[in-house]
C-alpha cells in the first residue's frame, strides 16, 4: 500500500524502439515495479506486449521474428487467392489503390491498407479478447493514437489491444488510418510522442519517460523535398514532445537513448537499439534502485504480470461485420470457420487470408469477444473506400537489339459488387505493336457462388504478325477480329477450375503481295464458331518468379469455320504445363507445351502456332516461325543474387540459364524429335512492382542469336 505509482512512459521513434526493450530489461534487473504504461508509435507496441505479460527476453524475440518490412505491406500469397483474381494479377500487375466508380477517380488513403501490420501485431499478441477496459490488463495501459481530422490526441482505452496498438502505430500516408468510435486515427507522434500527461492523469507518483527521438538534421543534410518535409514533421513532433518533457517533477526520470545511425522505418535496426537503451537505463542505475522491491515484493508482482488468462476455449458464435454489398453467408462460406472450433490463432488469420485474397477489402480483422456463452468470433471486414471500380494497368516491351520489338501498355477496370453474390463487369484495353478490346460478364450462380458462374463477353483485336512457314515463307500480314462467347464454369477450389462454352467469331486477313504465290495483297475474310473447353490447375506461388507449385493447362475448341469461301471443321487442342522446385536461393522448373490442329492443309485453322524470343526458342526473333503444329520444352535454373526486401513491395534479382527445344510443324506426320530446335539463354532479371524485367542473351543452333531486353510475363 506505501509503494509508489510508478508510470513507464514510451515514446515513439520506429525502428529506434528497440531501445524500450533494453529499458525493460534495466528495469527488472533492479527490480523497479510498473503500474501504468503510456506509449505512442512503437512505444505503444512494445508498452502493450509488457503490460499483457511479456518478458522482455520474450518481446526481444517477437521483434526478431516478425519481418517488419513485410508489415508495411499488403501482399497476399498467391496461393490464397481464387484463380479469377490471380489471372487478374498476372495479366495487370501494376496495382495503384486507385478506383474509378464512372463518375470521378479515387485513390487509398494510404499506400499500405495495414492488413500485414494488423496480422503481425495478432501474432505478437497471441489470442486475448476485446477489454472492457485496458485497466484490466495485468499492468495499467493506454495507447495514444491522433485524430485525422482534428490532430486532437486521442487516448485508447478500451476494446481490441491489437487494435489500439495498430492505430497508434499507423504512419499517415505510409499506412492507412484506422476508423475507431467513427474517428479516423493515425500514428500518435504528431500529437503527443512522450505521453506523460496521460500517464499523471493515471496518478503516477513517479515517471520514468524514454524519449527515443534523434537529432534535426543540420542545413548540409537537408538536400531534397522530401527530407525538408521530413523535417517539419520532426518539429511537430519535437515541439509535442518539449511540453511533456516540462511535465516532468524532480523525482521523475527522462531517459534519452540515443541511437542516430538507425534510420527510423529501417527495422533491421530494432535490435541493435537494445543495448543502447540498457546502457542508458544503466547510467541511471542509482536513482532506479531507489526504486526497487525487495524479494517477496518482487515475487508477487510478477506473479500479478502473469495473471492474464489467454483465450484457450472453442468458438460459441461467429459475427460478421461487413459493409460490402456481398452476403454473409458467401463470407462465412469463404472463411470455412465453424461454431465449435478451437480458438486456433493461426487458422483464425490463415481462413481470414482467404477472406481478404477475394481482393473486395481493405482491412480483415478478427477479434474474440468473451460471452456468458463463451468465445464470439468478431470478423470486421471493410470494403475497398475507393471503389468498387477498380483500375490496374500493365506495360510489356520485348526488344531483341535487331529491328524487332512489341510493346503495350493498357488497363483493366473491374466493376465488383454489381450484385450480393459477386457479380463483377471487367473492361480491358491494350495498345501498342496489337491493339486489343476485350469486355466480360462475370454472373456467378445464387446456389453456389464461389464455385459456379455464367460468363459472356466479346472481344476486338489486332494484330501485326510476320510468320515463317515451311509452305509459304515468311509472310508479313495484319489481322483483326471481333468474337464473342458464353459459357460456364465450375471452380473447384481456389487452383482448379473447368469452363465450357460457345464461341463466335469473325474477321479477317490482309496480306501482303508475295511474288509466286498466290496470296496476293488480298484481304481474306473469314468467321469461326463452336464450342470450347478450358481447363487449368495453378498451384504457383508467382507467376514469372515462381519458387514451387504447379501449372496445368488444356483447352479444346471444335468449330465450324470458313476462309476465303473454303469451309472446314478442326478441332484445336493446346496444352501447356509447368512444375517448380526450389532449395534455399537456387529453383528449377520445366516446362512442356503442345498445340496443334486436327488437320494440315491452310484451312486448318484461321492462325497458326508460333515460337521464337526470349524463353519461346530464344536466339530466334519473336513469334518468327509458325505451322500448324507446335511441340516446346525448357528446363530453367534460376539463382536469387538480392532478396531487395523494401517493405511495401519486394523486387529481388535472378541471374538463371535455360535449355529449351522445339520447333512448329505444318504436317503431323513431319513431327519427329531430331527435328527440333535447341536453344538455349542466359539472363538477369528483376522482379519490380511494374512486371518483371529480363536482359537476356539466346543462341540457337545454326548460329542465330539475340539479345533481349524483355518487361513483362514470360508465360
Amino acid at each position: 500500500p506505501n509503494e509508489p505509482c510508478i508510470a513507464l512512459v514510451l515514446g515513439g521513434g520506429g525502428a529506434r524502439g528497440g531501445a524500450h526493450v533494453g529499458v525493460l530489461r534495466a528495469l527488472e534487473e533492479s527490480r523497479v515495479p510498473v503500474h501504468i504504461i503510456t506509449g505512442t508509435s512503437i512505444g505503444s507496441f512494445i508498452g502493450g506486449l509488457y503490460a499483457s505479460g511479456k518478458s522482455p527476453d520474450e518481446i526481444e524475440a517477437i521483434l526478431a521474428n516478425n519481418n517488419w518490412a513485410r508489415g508495411l505491406g499488403d501482399q497476399v500469397s498467391r496461393e490464397d487467392a481464387p484463380l479469377r483474381r490471380k489471372q487478374q494479377e498476372d495479366n495487370f500487375p501494376i496495382q495503384l489503390g486507385l478506383g474509378f466508380d464512372g463518375s470521378e477517380f479515387k485513390f487509398s488513403q494510404g499506400v499500405s491498407q495495414g492488413q500485414r501490420m494488423g496480422e503481425l501485431i495478432q501474432r505478437s499478441v497471441g489470442m486475448l479478447p476485446n477489454f472492457r477496459s485496458f485497466d484490466d490488463l495485468p499492468i495499467q495501459y493506454r495507447a495514444i493514437a491522433a485524430d485525422l481530422e482534428t490532430g486532437e490526441e486521442v487516448v485508447l482505452e478500451s476494446g481490441s489491444l491489437v487494435s489500439a496498438m495498430q492505430a497508434s502505430m499507423s504512419i499517415p500516408g505510409v499506412i492507412k488510418p484506422l476508423e475507431h468510435d467513427g474517428r479516423l486515427l493515425v500514428d500518435g507522434g504528431v500529437a503527443n510522442n512522450l505521453p506523460v500527461s496521460v500517464a499523471k492523469s493515471l496518478g503516477a507518483d513517479i515517471v520514468i519517460a524514454v524519449e527515443i527521438g534523434t537529432k534535426l538534421p543540420t542545413r548540409e543534410e537537408l538536400t531534397n523535398a522530401v527530407s525538408v518535409l521530413n523535417q517539419l514533421v520532426d518539429f511537430l513532433i519535437k515541439q509535442n514532445v518539449n511540453q511533456q518533457i516540462s511535465l516532468l517533477e524532480p523525482n521523475d526520470i527522462l531517459l534519452q537513448p540515443r541511437n542516430d545511425g538507425v534510420d527510423m522505418l529501417n527495422f533491421d535496426g530494432l535490435l541493435q537499439s537494445i543495448p543502447v537503451g540498457y546502457n542508458e537505463a544503466d547510467n541511471q542505475r542509482d536513482r532506479l534502485n531507489e526504486l526497487s522491491l525487495d524479494d517477496a515484493q518482487w515475487n508477487q508482482y510478477a506473479e500479478r504480470r502473469q495473471s492474464l488468462d489467454r483465450v484457450e476455449s472453442h468458438i460459441t458464435s461467429i459475427t460478421v461485420n461487413n459493409n460490402s454489398p456481398l452476403r454473409n453467408d458467401i463470407i462465412l462460406e469463404r472463411l470455412d470457420i465453424n461454431v465449435g472450433d478451437e480458438t486456433n490463432m493461426s487458422l483464425i488469420q490463415s481462413r481470414l487470408n482467404h477472406v481478404y485474397a477475394l481482393d473486395l477489402f481493405e482491412r480483415a480483422d478478427y477479434s474474440l469477444n468473451t460471452t456468458e456463452e463463451g468465445q464470439e468470433l468478431v470478423v470486421d471486414l471493410q470494403e475497398k473506400s475507393w471503389g468498387p471500380g477498380y483500375l490496374d494497368f500493365t506495360i510489356r516491351f520485348e526488344d531483341d537489339f535487331s529491328g524487332n520489338s512489341q510493346f503495350e501498355v493498357g488497363g483493366v477496370w473491374t466493376l465488383t459488387n454489381l450484385n450480393d453474390i459477386g457479380a463483377e463487369w471487367r473492361t480491358a484495353f491494350i495498345g501498342g505493336t496489337d491493339k486489343r478490346l476485350r469486355t466480360e460478364l462475370y454472373l456467378p450462380f445464387e446456389w453456389a457462388p464461389l464455385n459456379h458462374y455464367w460468363t459472356t463477353g466479346a472481344e476486338f483485336y489486332r494484330d501485326y504478325r510476320s510468320d515463317t512457314n515451311d509452305q509459304i515463307g515468311t509472310v508479313n500480314y495484319m489481322m483483326s477480329e471481333s468474337s464473342a462467347w458464353l459459357g460456364t464454369g465450375w471452380n473447384f477450389n481456389d487452383r482448379t477450375r473447368i469452363e465450357a462454352g460457345y464461341f463466335a467469331a469473325s474477321g479477317h486477313v490482309r496480306l501482303p503481295i508475295v511474288q509466286g504465290s498466290l496470296l496476293n495483297g488480298q484481304r481474306l475474310d473469314y468467321s469461326r464458331d463452336g464450342f470450347y473447353t478450358d481447363f487449368i490447375y495453378d498451384s504457383l506461388d508467382s507467376l514469372v518468379f515462381p519458387r514451387k507449385g504447379h501449372r496445368i493447362w488444356l483447352r479444346g475448341e471444335s468449330s465450324d469455320d470458313e476462309i476465303a469461301n473454303i469451309q472446314s471443321s478442326p478441332n484445336t487442342f493446346q496444352f501447356r504445363a509447368d512444375s517448380v522446385g526450389s532449395w534455399g536461393d537456387h529453383t528449377v522448373s520445366a516446362t512442356l507445351r503442345g498445340e496443334s490442329f486436327s488437320r494440315d492443309d491452310l484451312a486448318s485453322g484461321v492462325t497458326l502456332f508460333e515460337l521464337g524470343g526470349f524463353m519461346n526458342l530464344s536466339g530466334l526473333p519473336p513469334n518468327s516461325i509458325a505451322g500448324n503444329h507446335l511441340r516446346y520444352g525448357n528446363v530453367n535454373y534460376r539463382y536469387q543474387l538480392l532478396e531487395n526486401d523494401f517493405g511495401l513491395f519486394k523486387s529481388p534479382v535472378f541471374v538463371g540459364a535455360a535449355y529449351e527445344r522445339g520447333n512448329v510443324w505444318s504436317e503431323r506426320s513431319d513431327i519427329r524429335w531430331n527435328d527440333t530446335i535447341e536453344t538455349g539463354a542466359v539472363y538477369l532479371g528483376i522482379d519490380s512492382p511494374i512486371g518483371p524485367i529480363f536482359l537476356a542473351y539466346g543462341r540457337a543452333e545454326g548460329q542465330t542469336d539475340s539479345l533481349y531486353f524483355y518487361l513483362g510475363s514470360t508465360l
